[in-house]
């Protein structure tokens, strides 16, 4: 789906390679906040929770290898922290004109603001003016016990070895899924199980609202993560 305008901060979800995947599953129409992730804009970390990621980083995947991509990224996270009002002015406004289209062409609007981040966007006056009108979806770390229970936000927590399995284990015994990243490559299957637990694939779309609760979803590394074994699970 080619959405009719570039946006200010929101990156159409057809331009990043994940997202891209969930063209034609369902009728969705999405969008992506991708911020520089850790400090890589030296005005405070966006993943508090990183842990073993912050250099396998997905911030590095498809377009986000290019400079431009990464400048853009560093300037929308400064103006986060720098000028939080114009922010979130910009992003209400890009949010307003998202779901203005995806209704308009008969799609229901999704978005996923933390794409290369993990912030309680909760707390956002731009998640709180379109909580009703669109669906959000994100990968967090924050550990399940923390997480606000909020109608039209789904969260998948992402395991890493360095916050320990436990957190994993208690959004999963509340229902919730983990994602896990194994060393197997994208074209290949995916383990059946692990852990005790189901896996199911998570690399065939990025709308993680649709997948059955209480599993894993299993995903492959991505951009420089392929080769950081930090983080990566034996499939086997």
């Amino acid at each position: 789906m080619k959405h009719p305008s570039r946006y200010n901060l929101l990156t159409p979800g057809t331009h990043n390679p994940k997202t891209a995947k969930a063209a034609g599953v369902g009728n969705y129409a999405n969008v992506i906040l991708h911020l520089a992730p850790d400090n890589v804009a030296g005005v405070g970390s966006v993943c508090p929770w990183s842990g073993a990621c912050a250099k396998g980083c997905l911030n590095t995947a498809g377009r986000g290898a290019m400079s431009t991509v990464q400048r853009a990224r560093i300037r929308r996270t400064r103006l986060m922290r720098e000028d939080p009002d114009t922010f979130h002015t910009l992003l209400a406004d890009d949010l307003a004109r998202f779901a203005r289209y995806a209704f308009d062409q008969g799609f229901e609007p999704v978005a996923r603001l933390n794409g290369t981040s993990d912030l309680p966007i909760w707390r956002w006056p731009a998640f709180l003016e379109w909580r009703d009108d669109i669906t959000f979806y994100d990968y967090t770390k924050r550990p399940h016990e923390s997480w606000p229970d909020i109608d039209g936000y789904h969260r998948t927590y992402s395991y890493d070895p360095v916050n320990g399995w436990d957190n994993a284990t208690q959004a999963l015994d509340n229902g919730a899924n983990v994602a896990v990243v194994f060393d197997t490559p994208k074209t290949q299957p995916l383990p059946d199980s692990w852990r005790g637990y189901r896996v199911i694939d998570g690399r065939t779309h990025d709308y993680r609202f649709l997948d059955p609760t209480g599993v894993i979803v299993g995903l492959s590394a991505l951009g420089k993560a392929r080769n950081d074994y930090t983080f990566t699970q034996k499939a086997g």
